[in-house]
């Protein structure tokens, strides 16, 4: 356990590097690397590592990183650490601390205060204003929007997150279905079976339903032929 936080910090560190605001739409505004203030962005501005940006309706910004273009667009919210490339590897290596951290703690065992890959713990995110609910529903669109812009393996993972940072978008299935649907495409067929499983402890409409099950269904005749 010990060995994967350090090599997940390492690439961490060795991947951080600033981020570029090219242009702006409407009203954008963002954290700075490990600062809680937030405070409006306009073109040309940097966004050092584990900095966080969101747009406000009818807004949007463009990103850059030497050949990366991310255009977020309106009522979203990402972290730049997240517009990244990952292997399939990062993926299951990001996945399995994600697993650590969500797994029951002892209560004698204080909390880790060390910085984690995807940026800052002790950071608050939310917005002045914005309830928890709207700004994790805020993070998943900026997760969705990073695995419609080919960053599937690292929506994953921003997802994941999410649902850890902000437990209320845990009921939000339909966006769920999205990124359970990223794992079934990146062939992690036993993540994909376990994320559709977990959605039956929340309420849902009759159309996810019947989606679920169908996934559900595909997916063990693919792990009983594995």
């Amino acid at each position: 356990m010990k060995k994967l936080s350090i090599l997940l910090l390492s690439a961490g560190f060795t991947l951080a590097q600033n981020y570029y605001v090219e242009n702006v739409i409407g009203k954008v505004t963002a954290q700075l690397g490990s600062s809680e203030i937030w405070q409006e962005v306009k073109g040309g501005e940097v966004l050092p590592p584990y900095s966080t940006i969101s747009t406000d309706k009818n807004s949007s910004a463009i990103l850059t990183k030497e050949n990366i273009i991310f255009n977020l667009r309106e009522s979203a919210a990402v972290t730049v650490d997240n517009i990244k490339k990952m292997t399939i590897d990062d993926l299951l290596l990001a996945l399995a601390m994600e697993d650590m951290m969500n797994a029951p703690r002892k209560k004698e065992e204080p909390k880790s205060k060390s910085t984690q890959v995807y940026g800052n713990p002790n950071k608050s995110e939310g917005t002045s204003g914005i309830s928890n609910g709207d700004f994790g529903l805020m993070r998943l669109n900026g997760a969705k929007q990073l695995g419609e812009n080919g960053f599937k393996e690292s929506a994953i993972v921003a997802a994941k997150e999410i649902y850890r940072k902000y437990p209320e978008t845990k009921k939000m299935i339909s966006h769920r279905i999205y990124f359970a649907n990223l794992l079934y495409e990146k062939g992690l067929f036993e993540e994909a079976y376990a994320e559709f499983s977990s959605f039956k402890d929340y309420e849902m409409n009759e159309k996810n339903k019947g989606e679920i099950g169908s996934k559900l269904e595909l997916l063990s005749k693919k792990l009983i032929n594995k």
